[in-house]
């Protein structure tokens, strides 16, 4: 049996397979989910990635970690997004993919930071994005304004919804869009 290519283009270091080659296959980068890992394994998997492409992406980042970017690459070295709690680094210049046109929204203001996570790893897919904050079912009206500029004026292909303790808000969007 011939090997997959897929697998081809895992790079092996002694705790991670990491996907260097994500980007192109899927159109989505590799992002390293920092939380749980510890900063060596975070930083050292940050390294790999910028050695290869140019990029890392990592999210929900501690402040264990945040404080080892800062010692490593300098308050300056990197994209910090506190409310996130995510960090891009770039070696040299990375180029810009171009994307599509996201809308993003959250049904409460306590789901902001995963907006935002969201948004920041859209933009850096090329996409152009669009944030709606707190438009729940808790006030059903609040919805219809963000989703009519989403729809008409911006012309979204996909709209991101977060809703963590609502719930009910991907039910309601998808019910009433015609995008994924």
């Amino acid at each position: 049996m011939k090997a997959s290519p897929v697998h081809d283009d895992l790079n092996h270091i002694p705790f991670a397979q990491l996907d260097f080659d994500r980007h192109h296959r899927k159109g989505v980068p590799e992002i390293v989910l920092a939380d749980r890992k510890t900063v060596e394994q975070s930083l050292a998997i940050a390294e790999a990635f910028l050695e290869r492409n140019g990029r890392a992406i990592l999210s929900r980042v501690p402040p264990a970690l945040e404080e080892a970017l800062i010692a490593r690459y300098g308050r300056e070295g990197f994209e910090w997004y506190r409310a996130s709690r995510t960090v891009i680094l770039r070696r040299g210049v990375y180029p810009q993919p171009n994307g599509g046109r996201v809308a993003i929204l959250t049904a409460g203001t306590s789901d902001q930071p995963i907006a935002e996570e969201a948004a920041i790893v859209c933009r850096e897919m090329g996409c152009q994005v669009s944030t709606y904050y707190d438009v729940g079912v808790a006030g059903l009206h609040r919805l219809f304004g963000p989703l009519r500029q989403a729809l008409e004026v911006e012309d979204v292909d996909v709209i991101i919804v977060a809703a963590g303790m609502d719930g009910a808000l991907p039910s309601v969007v998808s019910g009433l869009v015609d995008v994924p």
